[in-house]
């Protein structure tokens, strides 16, 4: 049995009163949050970690995960981080009572698979000055050791700092397993390629959603980051991708199909039409589209993407309901001795580098498959600028005219 399409999204703000019909404060439609998963699972999304940015989020998120079958983290976001001071009891007591919420949702269905999310954000320090997120990123970082648990990170504009606080308390290798941490992932990453490299190297994980995708610069950084640390999100209701973004060239190449499922229709808040996205609100359902982009830039399959990603997520977080038997056997594939990682110039990815031909041997049948499969996604490509309106030349069209004769080889190759 192959491999399906599936994901994971890995950050999505469930807890805000926009999936409730209210924008601003304001009542605009319904309550419509099980249409926004239901597209979310027509859309290939079997499973979703809900994001806790404060005390009273992170029980919310962990309703809600419990109630929809989905998984919370737990923690204060560093704008925020002044709830700790202004807490009643002071910042002990909130912390308490994040630790107390950690404890009593560790496992079973709805559980907490990480803290966070927290970090460093020197982009909105009117929120919450420097010494007040450094050292309630640090009390919170004290969790993850008691309970190892991943961590849940966010960073804007601060990446030395961040980083200088992760290795004092002991975060520095390893992802800080050393001291009882278990890594964690930066979530929606817009940082430099370098300062990538560097969180990679600490023993981290990278996710992006449309924030991480507006300008050429991240589109190169998102490019470079090892399919082997890669996880795909939203950041729903926030992080929508839009056409003023450099992402947009790529996603203009969705097939018709896939844009249907990742982008469907959409209608004003205050012009609510059943069946509709809602204008400006992010929806799970277009982490396809993130996973879209990605795999158009590294010139590699949407499977590929789609199932780095859904591993990545469920073995850092340890989700065992999601371990089948699918997930199972990319894993002993990966940990093959024969599909070790050759160390090169390039990017490594799996038992191959990225940019790199592959230092092992192909079968001669998987190597016709593969040129199959990369015919028909440029196929794909010239039909949706062919359905933009796009004048193709003569050449381009006897290639579309040949798709049927392609999809019978490949389908030949793959049963024989």
């Amino acid at each position: 049995m192959g491999s399906r399409v599936r994901f994971i999204d890995v950050g999505v703000n469930l807890t805000d009163s926009v999936f409730r019909g209210l924008h601003r404060g304001k009542r605009k439609h319904r309550d419509d949050i099980l249409d926004v998963l239901n597209r979310a699972r027509s859309a290939g999304v079997e499973s979703a970690i809900l994001t806790g940015g404060s005390l009273h989020e992170s029980s919310e998120a962990l309703e809600l995960a419990s109630q929809f079958g989905y998984y919370a983290t737990v923690g204060c976001h560093p704008t925020r981080s002044s709830q700790f001071d202004s807490f009643k009891g002071g910042p002990a007591a909130y912390l308490d009572r994040l630790d107390q919420l950690i404890a009593s949702h560790l496992t079973g269905k709805g559980r907490c698979v990480a803290v966070g999310e927290c970090g460093l954000d020197y982009d909105r320090l009117h929120f919450s000055p420097v010494h007040t997120q450094q050292t309630h990123f640090r009390s919170q970082l004290s969790l993850a050791k008691k309970y190892n648990l991943p961590l849940f990170l966010h960073v804007r504009a601060a990446h030395d700092d961040f980083v200088r606080i992760l290795k004092e308390e002991g975060f520095g290798e390893d992802g800080g397993r050393a001291v009882g941490g278990r890594g964690g992932l930066v979530h929606s990453f817009t940082g430099r390629t370098g300062e990538m490299k560097e969180l990679v190297a600490m023993g981290f994980h990278i996710s992006v959603n449309g924030c991480s995708m507006k300008t050429d610069q991240n589109l190169a950084t998102t490019k470079a980051i090892p399919l082997n640390r890669l996880m795909v999100e939203t950041d729903a209701p926030w992080c929508s991708m839009t056409s003023a973004h450099s992402s947009r060239a790529h996603i203009d190449t969705l097939p018709s199909n896939l844009r249907a499922l990742y982008f469907p229709p959409s209608c004003q808040p205050d012009k609510f039409v059943e069946g509709r996205v809602v204008k400006g609100r992010n929806e799970p359902c277009a982490v396809g589209g993130i996973a879209w982009v990605v795999a158009s830039l590294k010139n590699c399959e949407l499977i590929d993407v789609s199932r780095a990603a859904w591993n990545n997520t469920v073995e850092m977080y340890d989700l065992h309901e999601l371990m089948d038997d699918e997930y199972r056997r990319d894993i002993a594939a990966r940990d093959a001795p024969n599909d070790k990682p050759v160390e090169t110039n390039g990017v490594v990815v799996g038992g191959t580098v990225e940019g790199k031909e592959e230092a092992a041997e192909v079968d001669p049948k998987e190597k016709k498959i593969r040129a199959l499969k990369k015919k028909l996604q440029a196929i794909e490509q010239l039909k949706a600028r062919k359905d933009k309106g796009d004048k193709l030349e003569a050449t381009q069209l006897q290639k579309i005219l040949s798709e049927a004769d392609l999809l019978k080889q490949l389908e030949s190759l793959e049963q024989s």
